[in-house]
């Protein structure tokens, strides 16, 4: 998944109308210039904290050389339709990274 080496190890759990998933796996290195390594010899572990509460907020943080935080809103507009809005936060010394890691994850392959 997203470039991941191996499957990730998750686990689950499930609390009224929250549910926590907790997932370590190994990705593809990334070095302090921004550079994601290609190379299936090379990799290191990341960690995701996904929270879902209720129908409508989700929390994510992907932590890895660095923690990006993901907030997704869900807003119903009609009984067809929804609005739905992501919002990230990282440190600034991230910037360049994080842009690389965006590519790696959703430009890569």
């Amino acid at each position: 998944m997203h470039s991941a080496l191996e499957m990730p190890e998750g686990v689950v759990t499930l609390e009224g109308h929250k549910r926590l998933t907790m997932m370590d796996s190994r990705t593809n290195q990334m070095d302090e210039d921004g550079v994601v390594h290609r190379d299936d010899t090379v990799g290191e572990d990341s960690k995701l904290e996904s929270w879902n509460i209720g129908p409508g907020i989700t929390y994510q943080r992907f932590s890895r050389m660095f923690d990006i935080v993901m907030m997704g809103t869900v807003s119903p507009i009609d009984d067809q339709s929804l609005e739905l809005r992501f919002n990230f936060s990282l440190p600034k010394r991230a910037e360049r990274p994080a842009q690389a890691l965006h590519r790696g994850l959703y430009e890569g392959d």
